[in-house]
């Protein structure tokens, strides 16, 4: 039962440190080619005269070691492959430089001091391969067109929906006002013609057309002098 609950505290206490150190990271980013220098101080009175190692963390979580130096030495520096690793024991800085940086080279590292097989973790480092800031800018300009063409064309729309209304009301009004026109045209035309139109009686029945064109007869003669027609109604009277 002790043996069991030694365990569960164990588990707790690697998750709470592992907790402790993933929050405790530091990020370092470059981009391919580029030259990453990483410090990381330590103690001068405690950790002066330890080794120092610079290492990369596995996938199991092992720190395998890339390369090492010590103050004893007659040159704290020391280089493997594209890193360097120098310390500055007077002012207590460990400095690490990776050149040429790949995207191989990404991942989590850790500043450590050893001793005598004591090991002591002076800082976790992740290390960031960034994209060709070209090819970033490239990506990033294209994206911003494609938003500013989109945008536009949203707002294409309804800017034709507005002309294309705007076309049929004028339209309609246009039809209007054309219509009215002609109709006070025609309306004008209309009081003119039956203004003019000569006056005309409807025939009453036992009345024949000489009857009532005979006033107009007698108009159209007036020059001629009326009474020869009362001579020759009274000549024909005097031979019955």
């Amino acid at each position: 039962m002790d043996r069991y609950v030694l365990q569960i505290l164990t588990a707790v206490l690697l998750g709470i440190s592992g907790m402790c150190l993933a929050k405790d990271i530091t990020v370092y980013s470059g981009q391919p080619g580029e030259t990453l220098n990483i410090i990381c101080p330590y103690q001068k009175q405690t950790d002066r005269w330890k080794k120092k190692v610079w290492c990369k963390e596995d996938d199991v979580g092992f720190c395998q070691l890339l390369v090492s130096v010590h103050p004893y030495w007659s040159n704290f520096k020391r280089t493997n492959m594209s890193i360097d690793i120098s310390d500055n024991y007077h002012k207590g800085i460990l400095t690490i430089n990776i050149t040429n940086l790949q995207k191989s080279d990404a991942g989590v590292y850790q500043c450590r001091t050893v001793k005598f097989g004591d090991v002591n973790t002076l800082q976790r480092i992740r290390v960031q391969i960034l994209e060709d800031q070209m090819n970033v800018n490239i990506s990033e300009l294209d994206n911003a067109q494609h938003i500013i063409s989109g945008s536009q064309t949203e707002k294409e729309i309804p800017l034709m929906l507005v002309v294309i209304g705007c076309s049929l009301i004028s339209f309609k009004l246009l039809l209007l006002g054309s219509i009215v026109i002609w109709w006070k045209r025609n309306e004008s035309f209309y009081w003119t013609s039956t203004d003019h139109e000569p006056f005309s009686m409807p025939l009453s029945a036992g009345h024949s057309d000489a009857e009532y064109s005979l006033p107009n007869d007698r108009e159209e003669n007036n020059d001629y002098p009326q009474y020869i027609n009362y001579l020759y109604i009274g000549h024909q009277n005097q031979a019955h």
